[in-house]
Parts: structure tokens; sequence; C-alpha cells
């Protein structure tokens, strides 16, 4: 099982929600800990997108041991407080979001990884490698690229291809944003270069998962698994000059045009 933390501050003694006594820390505690918090969704055919849970308030307070109508007097004291936001969904369920969602969560530091260094390194597992929150940049633009991309890969390898989850996606999402935030990549050239890739005999293969592009390669160069996809692109199209004969249009891959 995947251990997991959020973070609560010292100074959270000085928040209006929390200074309201036992019950509400224990309902902020209980928001902030739910399991579908942290990641994509969909309940009743609604996207609960990652902040976000789906409740259906009456069951939750059963669940929970707290009368139906307390609960949801203290739900709107929380949204009151801007500690969250419930929106109402067609008077089916609630959909709660927590404002500010990122400034909760954290990773694991480098003292917490397993000890000799036992990361996983191959692309069934590297979507586990924890991102840290700085570095850490995120948009449904990227998620939406992401799942695109994977479900193509499974479509395509099968079960070579890492088991398609909520969470894979994410990271493929959040490995996307890192090459643009940290590596100075534009979105446009890295799709370019993967929907290349996606049909490159050697390299077909090798990019079964998003989360591994930038996990740095063995050599004395030592770059990132995309920089060196990138140099074979580059390489391919300048061969072929202004105009090379490969797909970079992204309708030719996945029957429409993504971001």
């Amino acid at each position: 099982m995947q251990r997991g933390f959020f973070k609560i501050w010292y100074k959270v003694d000085k928040s209006r929600s929390w200074s309201r006594g036992l019950e509400y820390r224990g309902l902020m505690a209980s928001i902030l800990q739910h399991h579908d918090l942290k990641y994509l969704s969909h309940f009743h055919g609604h996207e609960i997108p990652v902040g976000s849970i789906a409740v259906v308030v009456s069951a939750w307070a059963m669940e929970i041991g707290i009368d139906r109508l307390k609960l949801t007097r203290m739900l709107n004291t929380l949204a009151g407080d801007n500690f969250i936001t419930v929106q109402n969904m067609n008077n089916r369920f609630c959909m709660i979001t927590v404002v500010n969602y990122n400034r909760y969560q954290t990773q694991i530091d480098d003292d917490a990884q397993p000890m000799n260094d036992q990361r996983p390194t191959d692309d069934t597992t590297d979507e586990q490698t924890p991102i840290r929150e700085k570095d850490n940049i995120y948009s449904d633009n990227f998620l939406e690229f992401a799942t695109a991309y994977q479900k193509y890969q499974t479509k395509t390898h099968g079960a070579k291809a890492p088991k398609p989850s909520n969470r894979l996606y994410r990271r493929g999402a959040e490995t996307v944003g890192q090459l643009i935030k940290i590596d100075g990549f534009e979105f446009g050239y890295i799709r370019d270069v993967l929907f290349w890739a996606q049909k490159d005999e050697f390299w077909q293969s090798k990019l079964l998962s998003l989360s591994s592009l930038r996990k740095k390669t063995k050599g004395a160069e030592g770059l990132m698994k995309f920089q060196n996809v990138a140099v074979a692109y580059d390489a391919q199209r300048h061969s072929h000059g202004s105009s090379p004969q490969i797909t970079t249009d992204a309708s030719a891959v996945y029957g429409r045009k993504l971001g």
C-alpha cells in the first residue's frame, strides 16, 4: 500500500475554521484525508477533479457519525470560512472542493526514500516516484494530453504498457508540466516529439509511461530520456529539411487535436 500524508501547519491555530473546536477540526481532517481527494474521479457521470470529493450528505453523515442537518450546517460554515466550496450537483450529490488544495499536500523528503536509493526505474513503476510540491505544475490541458497518450499506449502495446489509472494520468500530466516549467521545453514541441516517437521503430516501445520522461539515462551526457528522444527527432527533422516526413499532428494519432 502506498503511504502518504497531508500537511497541517503549526500556524493552523490561527485559522478561523480550526478555532471552531474539535468537531470542525475532525471534519477538516476527514475531508483532507479522503482517498478520492487525490485523484481525478467520476461520480454519477460527473467528473470530480483532483482536490474535490463527491458526497451524498445523508450517507456521509451516517458514515462519520453526525446528524445530517448538523453536517450540512458545518460544511456551510467551512465554506463561509473559505476552507472549502460546496456545490449542489442537480440535487443528486454535493461536490466539496478544498480551496488551495495543493497547499495541504507534500511529498516524502529525501531521508524518507527507500534505503540504498532503491527507487523505481522502469516505465511501469516510475509513475510512483514522488514529485516535490515546488516542482509541481499541473493543468487540465496536460491531463487531457497525458490521458490520451496513455490510453493510446495501452491500446497499442497492451499489457506491456502501464495499467491505466487516474494516478498514472496525473503523474504524466505533472511530468509534462515539469518539462515545461523546469526544463524549458514548449508544450507544442513536447507533443510533436512524442507523437513522432509513437511511430518510430526504435522509440515506440520505450516511452510507455510519460512519467519516465525526466529520468536520467546512463552515460557521460546524463541526458533525460525525453532529451534523447528529442535529439533523435531533431536529427530526422533536419535530415528531411524544414518539412519532415513524420507525423506531428495529434489528430493523426488520437483522431483530434489536443491543446
